[in-house]
């Protein structure tokens, strides 16, 4: 039988959820080992999870118990039968109204990949190699807007906040770009946030 959340012992299984005769390591995990022993993929302990494209596992967000001790149990077992399927990277979505299961997951060998505001992402690597897990994005891309008139006329602007205010220094329009914008509508966008001008077959080009 199973729930949405886990999937029924096999044995050879601990209470605390580890292979009995091989206590899972959560910071360095060994050579694969012969699944027949291990727990299969139908069991109930077993965190529901699928496949990524580079032989790791993405943890369902939307299937995590609420009970800690649950949780860890459920970790430990996946873990163990992770292993033993030889996977490597593993991706665990944590909603911020489960942050109480963050610390249990970082004792058991999870680290912190990136923060949004409403989840944490933490990650684990299954093999005993260096982790090819990639970064999470570290940088934003800046955009300044050089406009222009038919007069030749260059769009320049003071800033009311940064660090040019009070100045009295002249500088294009800049700002960030926003997640998945198009760079050329996002000059567009400073462009008309900080001059209130369009820039569209009117006076001013970019």
């Amino acid at each position: 039988m199973t729930d949405n959340n886990r999937t029924d012992v096999v044995p050879p299984f601990t209470a605390s959820g580890v292979l009995s005769g091989d206590p899972l390591d959560p910071h360095g995990i060994k050579a694969c080992e012969d699944s027949s022993s291990a727990l299969r993929p139908e069991s109930p302990l077993l965190l529901r999870a699928k496949d990524d494209h580079y032989d790791g596992i993405i943890i369902d967000p939307n299937c995590l118990p609420s009970d800690v001790d649950t949780f860890v149990t459920s970790l430990r077992a996946s873990l163990a039968y992770w292993k033993s399927q030889c996977r490597r990277g593993v991706w665990l979505k944590i909603p911020i109204e489960n942050a109480d299961l963050v610390p249990a997951a970082v004792k058991e060998g999870f680290v912190y990949h990136h923060a949004e505001l409403s989840y944490l992402m933490l990650t684990y690597w299954i093999p005993e190699t260096p982790s090819t897990i990639p970064a999470n994005a570290s940088h934003q891309v800046g955009i300044g807007a050089f406009v222009i008139n038919e007069k030749r006329e260059i769009l320049v602007v003071q800033e009311r906040g940064g660090s040019t205010r009070n100045t009295g220094v002249w500088k294009i329009p800049t700002g960030v770009v926003n997640q998945a914008e198009d760079i050329l509508v996002a000059a567009k966008r400073e462009v008309k946030e900080e001059t209130g001008a369009w820039t569209q077959r009117g006076i001013w080009k970019i």
